[in-house]
């Protein structure tokens, strides 16, 4: 066990995970450790895109599902964690601007993950006009 999770408590994590005052060290430092500090810190806007990169690759469901969430998820986390939570990736607010920047990203994405997403009822329009456009044949 290494120096910093021994005088970290789930307890003090959580508290430090909370705190609209905290840092990105302090956050960094805190990450890893305990799940429910893990799931607040995948849920701030202010977790940097590295932060977030290294909670998606959590063994907790609920930690890789707010990294989804959030707006601050690098593309290529995002576009990964997409076909685990496809509600949540298009709920995120930078959803339609990776529609836009990138289309052909989402040819990467399993065509079953595609149908299933195009199937929800919050499927974006600008995602069902990106695929009547893109279909695969």
């Amino acid at each position: 066990m290494g120096k910093a999770k021994q005088d970290l408590t789930e307890k003090l994590a959580v508290r430090i995970a909370k705190s609209t005052e905290t840092g990105v060290d302090e956050m960094t430092r805190v990450a890893g450790f305990f799940a429910k500090a893990d799931r607040i810190l995948a849920k701030r806007e202010s977790a940097p895109p590295e932060l977030l990169e290294k909670l998606s690759h959590s063994g907790d469901r609920y930690t890789r599902r707010n990294v989804t969430r959030n707006p601050n998820c690098p593309r290529e986390t995002l576009l990964r964690l997409g076909p685990q939570f496809p509600g949540d990736f298009m709920d995120n607010p930078v959803f339609d601007w990776l529609l836009l920047e990138d289309p052909s990203s989402f040819a990467e994405i399993e065509e079953k993950i595609l149908v299933s997403m195009l199937k929800r009822k919050n499927c974006p329009q600008s995602f069902i006009n990106w695929a009547a456009e893109h279909g695969r044949k």
